[in-house]
């Protein structure tokens, strides 16, 4: 992968956001792990997951990020997301409560005028 801006056509999209992909894949791969590994420890919503995994997948998808935003390939919604995707995975339980509470929200204000 070279440090050069991407030059992105219709069908050579992919090709011309590898660093976005990457991190956006790391990042989504490294909160699945997360999430097997603190369920399967047993371990309730307000332990913090184990540091010695989480710490390097977010090491891990912030190297092509960096990438991406020097190659200035143009999706900034990868990274952005895969850096998400990737922090949320060392605050597991509070990310898994504040979606939880983000879609309460939701629910009432697009679902509960309708009923009423």
């Amino acid at each position: 992968m070279s440090l050069k801006p991407g030059v992105v056509t219709p069908h050579s999209w992919p090709s011309g956001h590898k660093a976005g992909l990457a991190c956006a894949a790391i990042g989504a791969v490294g909160f699945l792990v997360t999430v097997l590994i603190h369920w399967r420890s047993g371990s309730g919503f307000t332990d913090l997951p184990d540091l010695w995994t989480t710490v390097p997948i977010f090491a891990a998808a912030a190297v092509p990020a960096i990438a991406c935003v020097i190659r200035r390939e143009g999706a900034y919604w990868l990274p952005l997301a895969g850096m998400t995707l990737a922090l949320c995975s060392v605050f597991l339980g509070w990310a898994i409560a504040l979606l939880a509470i983000a879609l309460v929200a939701v629910i009432v204000a697009f679902v509960l005028p309708e009923v009423l």
